[in-house]
C-alpha cells in the first residue's frame, strides 16, 4: 500500500517501524534539515494530541500528508501508540496543492519535481482512514 506503520512507546520513542517504500516526496523533505525538523514536530504534535484525547487522531502534516495515531490500551492505561502515515488526501486536492506550494517555496527544494512526487503517494478518503 505504500503506507508507513510505527509502534511508539509512551515516551514517543519508536519501538519498531515499517516504512518500506518510503515515498520519494517524504525522502526529499526529510533530507532537508528544515523539512526533517518539521516532520519531527508534526509527529510530536499528533502524538501529544492522541495522548491528551486518548482517541484516534488524524491530521494533515506540514507537507500536506495525512498522518494518524491510535492509542494502545492495556488495563485501561495507554501503553503505546500505532502511527499510520504517508497518505495523500483524496478530498479537495486543490486546497493541498495550494498549501504545498506555500510551504515549499521556502525550502531549498525545486517545487515542481517535488509536487510530482507528492502525486505518487497513495491516497485514501478520510472515511477509509477512520474505518481502518
Amino acid at each position: 500500500t505504500g503506507l508507513s506503520i510505527a509502534l511508539v512507546d509512551t515516551d514517543f520513542k519508536t519501538i519498531i517501524t515499517y516504512a518500506y517504500n518510503t515515498p520519494e516526496f517524504c525522502r526529499k523533505i526529510q533530507n532537508c534539515e528544515c523539512g526533517a525538523k518539521l516532520c519531527y514536530h508534526s509527529d510530536m504534535e499528533i502524538l501529544r494530541e492522541c495522548r491528551r484525547t486518548k482517541r484516534f487522531v488524524s491530521h494533515v502534516c506540514h507537507a500536506g500528508i495525512i498522518d494518524s495515531v491510535m492509542p494502545i490500551f492495556k488495563d485501561m492505561v495507554i501503553s503505546g501508540y500505532i502511527m499510520l502515515g504517508r497518505i495523500r488526501p483524496s478530498e479537495d486536492i486543490t486546497y493541498y496543492i495550494k498549501q504545498f506550494f506555500l510551504r515549499f517555496c521556502v525550502f531549498p527544494i525545486i517545487a515542481n519535481p517535488l509536487f510530482f512526487t507528492f502525486r505518487l503517494i497513495p491516497s485514501f478518503l478520510q472515511k477509509q482512514i477512520h474505518t481502518s
